[in-house]
């Protein structure tokens, strides 16, 4: 869904401001992230994805410099990496109370 998204010409969230469209993107890499954290048993495998997840928003965003009506954005770059770190941690905790416990 992130990578279609990302990807489709003249796509984007509703026009209803700057801040939706960065909670946007840190929400769906949060959740991307968390999940990866969640699902793969292996912590090692799971880290090593959803720290991926990284340059995977670097590349879609770099990519859309190529799409028509799409462009580079380094503030949704940036809201992409919080995503991925808030999503990491809160994937870490979430973890350790279902394998732990």
């Amino acid at each position: 869904m992130v990578v279609i998204g990302s990807l489709y010409p003249n796509a984007g969230p509703p026009k209803a401001g700057i801040e939706l469209d960065l909670i946007l993107h840190c929400a769906l890499y949060a959740l991307l992230a968390g999940l990866v954290m969640i699902i793969f048993h292996n912590r090692k495998t799971a880290l090593l994805l959803a720290i991926a997840m990284l340059p995977l928003g670097f590349l879609l965003e770099f990519a859309q410099l190529y799409i028509r009506g799409r462009t580079f954005s380094l503030e949704d770059l940036i809201a992409n990496s919080i995503g991925v770190v808030i999503g990491l941690l809160v994937g870490l905790g979430l973890r350790f109370r279902l394998y732990h416990t």
